[in-house]
């Protein structure tokens, strides 16, 4: 099986380690190497690494029958968030993603933002969690048919930033998949930066939630196709097809 992490989600992964050591260091805790970089190969998901605050950078393997392959879910979470020095950011390894997101709800006028913004408060965390099974999540927000130009393009930047966690390969075919299908926007939260805000994108076999827990500064993504994580679809379309011994 192959890893199904792209180059920018293994950059991630190491700026998150990054982070993760000059914390480490600021609080005399174990060695960087010891907290940060436990890795495991084996089981689900495939590539996991622990940081000292209790999160988990993961993402499953390709799930793979011939020439079908299953990316999904892929969870990438930061803490802190954002770095700053002197009041300025340094490091916001997740900024992208928060900030074409806000690009979208600028683009969206009163009208959009009101059908988009579906709570005034975040949830404690993403909804589907750490659930092997994630479920349509009500309500849907505005559908892509109602966006204008620009914001249909924004919300087709923020999706292709989480399919760029894949490998170029997957990516492209998990772009032409949706490719023209209807998409679901939004958004749960203050409009204010530096408070706990969350935003969900939902489409065919597809789950995008980001999220800011505990002061704002703790950041939680998770791209999944909820019809087919870890390969499921693959899988029981092989069992169907297959005759396989009973017992």
């Amino acid at each position: 099986m192959g890893n199904a992490i792209s180059t920018r989600g293994y950059g991630l992964n190491l700026e998150f380690l990054r982070e993760c050591a000059a914390t480490t260091t600021r609080r005399r805790l174990p060695t960087a190497a010891q907290s940060c970089s436990r890795l495991s190969r084996r089981g689900t998901p495939s590539l996991a690494l622990q940081l000292p605050n209790g999160d988990v950078l993961a993402n499953d393997d390709h799930n793979e029958l011939g020439d079908q392959v299953s990316p999904a879910p892929v969870f990438l979470g930061a803490h802190p968030a954002c770095v700053s020095y002197a009041g300025l950011p340094v490091s916001r390894p997740l900024g992208p993603e928060e900030d074409v997101a806000r690009a979208l709800l600028d683009a969206l006028g009163p009208a959009g933002r009101e059908v988009a913004i579906a709570a005034d408060g975040p949830p404690y965390d993403i909804y589907s969690g750490t659930s092997a099974r994630a479920e349509p999540l009500q309500p849907l927000g505005i559908a892509s048919s109602a966006l204008g130009p620009t914001a249909r393009a924004l919300l087709d930047q923020l999706v292709a930033l989480y399919l760029d966690r894949l490998p170029a390969e997957v990516a492209a075919a998990e772009a032409a998949r949706i490719a023209g299908s209807q998409l679901h926007f939004a958004w749960e939260g203050p409009l204010t930066r530096v408070t706990r805000h969350y935003y969900r994108v939902q489409g065919d076999d597809l789950l995008i939630e980001y999220d800011t827990t505990d002061d704002g500064n703790h950041a939680h993504t998770v791209l999944r196709r909820p019809s087919s994580d870890f390969g499921a679809d693959i899988l029981a379309a092989h069992y169907n097809a297959a005759d396989h011994p009973a017992g």
